[in-house]
Formats: C-alpha cells, structure tokens, sequence
C-alpha cells in the first residue's frame, strides 16, 4: 500500500428503518442555533448525526431539517419536484443573480438544464481543455525562483483566466472579460452579507451597495453587447457563450436576461470554488509529504516539466485522487436547503408543504461507516473508484437532477492545474494562516492568506 492508501467504501450503510429524529441542542432564543453556526460552522455541522439522522435546527425564525443519513440525502435529491430549490438563502440568491442553473425552481430546471446542457457535453471538455491549459500555464509561468506567494489568490487568479477563456473566445470581448474579475471578487467579498442583510437595510444606499449594482450594471451591458455581437457573426467559437446562443428546445432558445442570468451562474460557480479547493488540496499537502512526493514522482514521469493537457489526464490518477479527497473534507457547499413544494413524508415525519430541508456534504463526509477513517486525508480511498459514487455519500456536485451541470469541467480543471504547478515547482516554508471558517458565499470556509516560497 502507498503512502496515500486507504481501503474505502462507498456502500451504503444497512437500511435502518425508522430513522432517528432530533432536534440539535443548545438552541437560544429567537436566535436558535445561529450563533453556534456562525462561531464554529464545522464543529456544528459535524456534530449533528451524533443526535439522528434527521436533525431539526433553527436558525433565527426558520426551522430546517437536516438529512445526515445517505438514504434521506438520495431521496431528497433524487425527488426534486417535491424537494425544491427553496429557502430565504436560495430567494435572496435569486433576486441577486436572476434565474440561473443553479436557482431556479424546478418548473424552469428541465427546460433550463436542456438548453445548457449541449455547453458542458464531454465533446466540447477537450476544447475547453485547450484554454485551461493556456490560461493555467500563463499565470505559472510568471513566477519566479524564490517568489513568495499568495496561493489563495495566485488560485483565484488562475480560476478567473480559465472561466473568462473559456466562456468569451472572441476578439471583442474584452469589455466582457474585463468584468469577470472584479465581478467574481465582488461576489467572494459581498455575496453573503447581501444574502443576509434585513431587507429595509439592503435599500439603504451604501457605498458597498453602489459599487456591487455599479459592477453589475456593467457587466449585464457586456455580456448582452457581446451576445448581440455573436448573434451578427454567427460563428460557432467553441466556446460557453456560443452554446449558450445556439441551444435549441423545440426551437425554443434562452432569452438574453436568461443567457446573463447563466453568465453570472458560471462566474459564481466556476472561480472562487475552483480557487477554495486548488487552495486547501496544497495546504494538504503542505501537511502531508509523503503524498506530495508521490505527486511529485507522477507529474514528472507523465510531463517531465511541462504543462498538463487533456490528453495526459489519463495517466494523472493521483491528481484527480488528491482533488476528490479535498472535496470529500472541504466541499464547497457545505448546507444547502431545499424546500417542500407539497405536503409529504421524511424519515417517518409529516413535513408540511413549504417545510425547509438541507443536507450537509461536510457531516455525511465524515461518518465513518462510509469512510474509514474519516478526518484523515487519505487520497488512496479512491484508487479503485473510477466514477464518483452518487448514492448520497459523496456530495461535492450535488446529486440527482440537480447536480452540478460543471462537475466534470471542474475536475478537469483542478487536474491541470494542480499537475501542471507540480510539474514546474515545489512550496517551501510554507505559512498557512489557521482555517478560521465563516459563513460565505458560495462556499462557507475562507482560509486567510497561505503565504509560500516557489522553488
């Protein structure tokens, strides 16, 4: 066995029928549970399947159930016309950023999800490829010897070329690529406290509020200028936009404030998470060296110094095991609700229509009957597994119809770019800031700085 081994399952625990209900303790007035998730979000959400596997938590004046057993999570997810998207996060989110992908409710996904679809089609994934590996090689080929680094944003910046590069091919669309950095930083520093501010307050015109409507002013007049000038060429560019203009249902297509309203979905789905995990699979393995030099050992043989392309993924197993063992301790979406659209049964309880589910990635990662060993990073669980399960064990993308439409684009991603900065350079006295987690959009733990010196 190798450093990084460990035997892994992802079978699904024995059936135990009826589940265990519970409410969490320790909840205060009108204030519920809130101050606990807000202190120590981890520990909380970690602790709730030691009460059942249906836990009801409260948070200020809402009332969630939390799935923390696979099967519960399977259903959910796999029975969303009863377990909508939903929730006070989910229709603040909505107001924000529009009917994307990723929040609209299910009478509009279907047809959404078809006419997005043919973008993300494994097809396309080489082409796509092509950008990431230039966009990847061009932020790495700057550093230099000795160069002290910020990972976090050196990361961010990395995320933010690929998207642009990959959704906007044409000559004209600087304006619109211009806008992606500052939007998706804005959207990093500023989503969650408009998500969470009262709404008398979100009228109040701050400073902060006049710049996040500034920003977003300009980018829906460039996406909608570059979206009319694709429309008058009518090239396919093999790029995200393209699709976007070309889907077809019945000869239905997305209307413009749809094609933004997707445009903004990307932009909050494929820079910071991207940026969070490349972030914390080298602070594992900053930690972990025995793993880093087995990485270390596979790009060599596989690149021999130079930058990782589609063709070579293959043959970067390790990489991708890194990735998905990152995911498994620090998935991106760590509570994500869902709501009742009808009066319906879970676990044993009656859960009146417009009742507010989650399930939490983070605590299901953790049960040790699905993964042995579990606060352990371990990338060797995944040697034998050549898909990622979807039997509500493994929550990183989602599940069901609602699973994440940019899961494989996203490990593609993450695989170039790790082999591909491990093929050039090594870390050294390496100064990661203490895991401090709060509660952020999109995803909830910032890390602060991890500061290294490239060699």
């Amino acid at each position: 066995m190798t450093a990084n081994s460990c035997p892994f399952t992802n079978a699904m625990p024995p059936q135990r029928l009826p589940f265990s209900m519970a409410s969490a303790p320790g909840a205060l007035p009108l204030l519920g549970h809130a101050i606990k998730m807000l202190r120590a979000p981890q520990k909380f959400l970690a602790s709730l399947p030691s009460h059942g596997d249906l836990v009801e938590v409260r948070m200020g004046p809402w009332r969630i159930h939390v799935l923390c057993h696979p099967e519960l999570v399977h259903r959910v997810l796999t029975t969303d016309k009863v377990f909508d998207k939903g929730g006070p996060m989910i229709d603040r989110l909505r107001m924000l950023i529009g009917d994307g992908l990723a929040s609209c409710p299910h009478d509009r996904h279907r047809r959404r999800r078809r006419l997005v679809q043919p973008a993300f089609q494994r097809k396309r994934l080489s082409l796509y490829a092509d950008v990431m590996t230039e966009q990847i090689t061009g932020v790495t080929s700057a550093w230099r010897d000795g160069q002290v680094l910020d990972l976090h944003s050196e990361m961010s910046r990395i995320s933010t070329r690929v998207l642009a590069g990959t959704m906007f091919t044409a000559d004209f669309c600087g304006s619109a690529i211009a806008t992606v950095s500052p939007y998706s930083e804005m959207i990093a520093k500023d989503m969650t406290r408009r998500l969470l501010t009262p709404e008398f307050l979100r009228r109040v015109p701050t400073r902060g509020k006049r710049r996040f409507d500034r920003v977003t002013r300009d980018l829906h007049s460039a996406v909608l200028a570059m979206a009319d000038r694709y429309r008058r060429t009518g090239t396919d560019r093999g790029d995200l936009m393209s699709m976007l203009l070309e889907a077809r249902d019945d000869g239905d297509r997305l209307s413009d404030e749809e094609i933004f309203g997707e445009v903004v979905t990307m932009i909050l789905a494929g820079t910071e998470t991207v940026a969070y995990t490349l972030d914390h699979a080298f602070r594992f393995l900053a930690r972990h060296p025995g793993v880093e030099e087995e990485l270390h050992a596979e790009v060599d043989s596989v690149l021999n110094g130079r930058s990782a392309t589609w063709d070579d993924l293959p043959r970067l197993g390790l990489a991708e095991r890194i990735l998905r063992e990152t995911l498994r301790l620090n998935p991106n979406d760590w509570l994500v609700t869902r709501q009742t659209t009808e009066d319906t049964e879970l676990a044993g309880r009656l859960l009146p229509a417009g009742s507010l589910v989650a399930y939490c990635g983070y605590a299901i990662h953790r049960r040790a009957d699905l993964y042995p060993q579990p606060e352990r990073f371990l990338p060797g669980r995944w040697e034998n597994q050549q898909r990622l399960p979807s039997d509500g064990t493994f929550l990183a993308f989602g599940e069901g119809g609602r699973r994440c439409i940019g899961d494989v684009f996203g490990m593609v991603e993450g695989t170039l770019a790790l082999s591909t900065i491990a093929a050039r350079w090594r870390f050294e006295s390496v100064r990661a800031g203490r895991l401090r987690p709060t509660l952020r959009m999109p995803c909830f733990a910032r890390p602060k700085s991890m500061r290294a010196v490239a060699r």
